[in-house]
């Protein structure tokens, strides 16, 4: 876990998502259902991040095929957690990419001399 959250946070401050293909490779996940794993992996760390009170640095993992959203399961995990209420995937997810932007842009401030 802290493998994964520590590439997001990499990604975070380069402004970049990856997809799960891109993570499972990072993290060197094995087959067989290394995206499948990977993804469940994400929505753990949701969770954490969700728990802590910290921004949802899963969103930075996208899926190839669905037009830079997460995979169904990241926005099914985000209704159980109570974060997502509506329907518009796209807009929660643009918020919460918003959310880590603003995230970094404040713990930059805060290291300021």
């Amino acid at each position: 876990m802290s493998r994964l959250a520590g590439l997001l946070d990499e990604q975070a401050m380069k402004g970049q998502t990856l997809t799960y293909l891109e993570v499972a490779d990072h993290l060197a996940i094995a087959a067989p259902k290394r995206i499948h794993r990977t993804a469940r992996l994400v929505e753990k760390l949701m969770r954490r991040d969700f728990d802590a009170g910290r921004p949802i640095r899963s969103a930075l993992v996208i899926s190839r095929v669905r037009n830079g959203l997460p995979a169904p399961g990241f926005f099914d995990r985000a209704r159980r957690l109570g974060l997502l209420d509506h329907d518009d995937e796209w807009v929660f997810h643009q918020q919460l990419l918003s959310q880590l932007g603003q995230n970094l842009v404040s713990s930059c401030k805060d290291r300021s001399p």
